[in-house]
């Protein structure tokens, strides 16, 4: 079986910022920041892709969800970019769980981990009944579940169904 590395090295994963280079130590305090303990398996990853993250061709990699949006949709979300630490705020892990919750954000028990190029992001659950769960979040969705799709019952599975269309 591929491991994670060889399989974000098949969908061409790199860099989003190609001089980035960022020490994995960075993320220690991430479980006192969001207020939740953060599944092992993602500060696994965080360890061994310190940085964030893009795939070479934007809207060339998707993952199959459990759940769809309503509505005509596949289930099939395209993903973008996974969050690590950069020096583009905007897409700096630390500064997205420090962001305070405001009108059209994610619920605050999730931590956004990654996005696509329509402004929705995927999430990890960190509440101890859904604890590790990741979920697509529709950015026009309030700041409740409603807007929360079940994409992979954890990090792992998520990064293991990822594929190019």
């Amino acid at each position: 079986m591929m491991t994670l590395s060889q399989k974000l090295a098949a969908l061409m994963y790199r860099p989003y910022i190609d001089t980035d280079r960022h020490d994995p130590a960075v993320f220690a305090n991430l479980p006192q920041i969001v207020g939740y303990p953060i599944p092992e398996e993602y500060m696994d990853f965080l360890r061994d892709f310190p940085s964030t993250g893009m795939f070479d061709v934007e809207g060339d990699v998707i993952v199959k969800g459990v759940e769809q949006l309503p509505g005509n949709h596949d289930g099939r979300y395209a993903v973008s970019m996974l969050f690590a630490a950069c020096s583009d705020e905007r897409y700096d892990l630390m500064e997205i769980a420090r962001r305070p919750l405001y009108g059209g954000d994610t619920p605050r028990y999730v931590l956004q981990i990654g996005d696509n190029e329509f402004g929705n992001a995927f999430c990890l659950d960190l509440r101890r009944e859904s604890f590790g769960k990741v979920y697509y979040w529709d950015h026009e969705s309030g700041a409740d579940e409603t807007g929360l799709y079940l994409v992979a019952d954890d990090f792992t599975s998520f990064v293991r169904g990822l594929d190019s269309k």
